[in-house]
């Protein structure tokens, strides 16, 4: 992000990563995780836990729970990824 925002001229950025995991990608236990979370951390990239992104209307995006709001030029958001389970695979 901060290489893109020089290319475009701009000097700072800020980054919110905002997820309804307790910590970033817990889902892959918590040594992963806490590693991320440091990564993340050096790189100034904070990090809203437990709070879903519910509607940006161009310069504010809505948290839920709640309506905790976060100031913002530009959201990204990935998709849920959702498919069929088979049987005897995590899924």
């Amino acid at each position: 992000a901060q290489r893109l925002a020089r290319q475009g001229g701009l000097e700072e950025v800020h980054c919110t990563v905002v997820t309804p995991e307790s910590s970033p990608l817990i889902i892959f236990g918590t040594g992963p995780s806490a590693a991320v979370a440091q990564l993340l951390h050096a790189r100034g990239i904070e990090v809203r836990t437990g709070a879903h992104a519910r509607e940006f209307d161009g310069s504010t995006l809505l948290l839920s729970p709640g309506d905790e709001t976060l100031d913002a030029d530009a959201v990204l958001a990935l998709p849920l990824l959702a498919g069929p389970r088979f049987p005897g695979l995590p899924g």
